[in-house]
């Protein structure tokens, strides 16, 4: 069986390679990398199937033909998440049918499950594949530091306040490639995958020997789960932020201590950044559950016990049915622009 790795070709936030990092060390070998913004482009070399572990954001790129994978990938839905851009693509009939030939669906929102229920898809909330990233604890690590990973000078001059005379250094940084510096942009957009890769591995190295970490990106607050790491995630206020926030982060609020962002100018934050409390075990049954879905289909591959589960007729026609409705849903944004 051959392999492809779903990664995000040009992001520039880190989190995106964090989690195809995550991806990449359930395979036995990699033989392609698929982007997913140009997933509907893909090829193999010899018209082989190619498993592929869909555990990344999936949505629509510029109303192209995107989310219908090519019948050359084999995807295994596990931590997906399904942005609010994709639902009006998904109720119809043909995506319908197109996701129950892979259910159960496992995605890493709540509320994306909800949704995928109501239309009829066998779906569950599997966690977000960070969660099972390996140790990367270090007994020998000397000095005290805490992360402060995209949050504001405010949360980062209260920490600092807080642990006056701790000899505890704090650690500036952002998972946003676009806020380094010029030198640092022009480098890692120069990487290839492999090299991202190595520097993934230092960000978790950071973080599983921090004292604790203070964050307002996902991909960072899971993965310091995994590394067992006092964590706190601080959101924005009423709304602000990115506008599926609630969607994306709410389902993980219960294994974290999670604050805003305005309790730090209200000095009401109740996190000990001396001794900061113990992250909730709650996580470990979703690492659990994706480890061993994900082993399972993985060993199903090698022994070749998996084949394409969905009818050939169904794959024949859903191609032209989905074009067909691209095709009125153009239209009927362009009678939408006249009319206004």
């Amino acid at each position: 069986m051959k392999y492809g790795l779903y990664y995000f070709k040009e992001t520039h936030n880190i989190g995106d390679d964090i989690w195809a990092f995550a991806q990449s060390l359930f395979y036995p070998h990699i033989d392609y990398l698929i982007d997913n913004q140009s997933v509907y482009k893909f090829q193999t070399d010899q018209d082989e199937i190619v498993a592929t572990i869909i555990s990344a954001f999936v949505e629509s790129w510029n109303n192209e033909i995107h989310f219908l994978l090519p019948e050359s990938i084999l995807p295994f839905f596990i931590g997906s998440y399904f942005k609010p851009t994709m639902w009006d693509y998904l109720k119809n009939e043909a995506m319908v049918r197109y996701l129950r030939q892979f259910q159960p669906i496992g995605v890493r929102s709540t509320s994306n499950v909800e949704r995928l229920s109501a239309m009829g898809v066998n779906s569950y909330f599997s966690g977000c594949i960070s969660l099972t990233l390996p140790s990367f604890k270090n007994d020998c690590t000397k000095n005290k530091y805490i992360c402060c990973v995209d949050v504001n000078d405010e949360v980062v001059q209260y920490v600092k306040d807080k642990t006056r005379g701790e000899n505890i250094e704090i650690k500036r940084f952002s998972h946003d490639v676009l806020r380094w510096n010029e030198t640092e942009k022009e480098k890692y957009f120069s990487m290839n995958q492999i090299e991202r890769f190595e520097l993934v591995k230092e960000y978790i190295d950071l973080y599983a020997n921090a004292h604790c970490v203070v964050t307002s990106r996902l991909h960072c607050a899971l993965p310091c789960l995994s590394q067992k790491t006092p964590v706190l995630l601080v959101l924005p206020r009423d709304g602000r932020g990115v506008s599926d926030m609630e969607d994306r982060m709410s389902s993980y609020y219960s294994m974290l201590h999670v604050c805003y962002d305005d309790n730090f100018a209200n000095h009401t934050v109740e996190y000990d950044f001396k001794q900061p409390p113990l992250n909730s075990d709650d996580y470990v049954k979703y690492r659990d559950l994706l480890n061993n879905n994900i082993q399972q289909f993985i060993n199903q591959c090698e022994n070749g016990e998996i084949n394409k589960t969905y009818d050939s007729r169904i794959q024949d026609t859903r191609k032209n049915e989905y074009i067909d409705f691209l095709l009125q849903m153009i239209d009927d944004l362009k009678k939408e622009k006249i009319t206004k």
